[in-house]
């Protein structure tokens, strides 16, 4: 079981460890929107509806990373949760 969207059945295990450490790595994508609205509105107590929203276009953004390091450990098995679903 290797490689890009490699599916975990459910009797399955899957226990892996990552290590990395990164002195410097930048990303940098164009073209990034992003939008975030809210609004409140009551009638119990008159109407009223108050709404605000900002917009934003960052035509290049650049994400960099720099000296980071560490351990991720990803466990995973459904083994346990399977057979108590089965047995139910």
């Amino acid at each position: 079981m290797s490689g890009p969207n490699t599916v975990v059945g459910l009797g399955q295990a899957l226990d892996t460890t990552v290590v990395f450490d990164i002195t410097r790595k930048s990303w940098t994508r164009s073209n990034i929107s992003a939008a975030i609205s809210a609004g409140i509105a009551d009638e119990s107590r008159g109407r009223y509806a108050v709404c605000a929203g900002v917009n934003a276009f960052l035509p290049t953004a650049t994400l960099t990373i720099t000296g980071a390091r560490g351990t991720v450990h990803f466990a995973a098995d459904l083994r346990q949760f399977t057979d108590s679903a089965r047995d139910h």
